[in-house]
């Protein structure tokens, strides 16, 4: 099985074992966490105005905050390419939360990164010549600390070779 553990405010941790065969399940259990009658935070899954869903790329479509509907997971789906470990989980999550809660708005979340966007564009003009934003870039992310600096160099540059 799985465990959920968490510690209401003021309160002794809490954990539940359980099995976990999908996200829904998952989910279910977090929901029923939120509104346990002892330890819960709300009474009802009805004080929930919202769900936000970050997701790591929207490519070029999402440059605000957007009520979920089909035409924005299709649009979430078709950028699956450009984050194959995030964008599918974040699918199946934001399904998992549609079907527990199905009259809660589902919101696609991006957070105000216009000071990080306009260094990305500055950085990847220089560095690549290449316009950022484009679908065909992409961002590397690497972890310096577990890496070490010149392994991390290594394989930024090997990267870079590779567009």
């Amino acid at each position: 099985g799985s465990r959920i553990s968490y510690t209401p405010d003021g309160g002794e941790k809490e954990e539940k074992e359980a099995p976990m065969g999908s996200h829904t399940d998952a989910i279910r259990l977090v929901l029923d966490a939120l509104t346990n009658e002892k330890t819960g935070v709300v009474k009802s899954l009805g004080e929930i105005g919202a769900v936000g869903h970050r997701i790591v790329h929207g490519g070029e479509k999402f440059a605000e905050s957007t009520l979920i509907d089909s035409e924005v997971l299709a649009a979430i789906e078709a950028c699956n390419d450009l984050a194959p470990l995030h964008n599918p989980a974040n699918l199946i999550g934001i399904n998992a939360c549609r079907e527990l809660m199905p009259d809660t708005p589902m919101e696609q979340v991006v957070l105000d990164v216009k000071a990080a966007d306009k260094a990305r564009k500055k950085y990847c003009a220089y560095y690549t010549g290449k316009t950022y934003g484009d679908a065909r870039n992409f961002d590397l992310t690497v972890n310096t600390e577990k890496l070490g600096i010149e392994q991390a160099v290594r394989l930024i540059l090997t990267a870079a070779e590779t567009i």
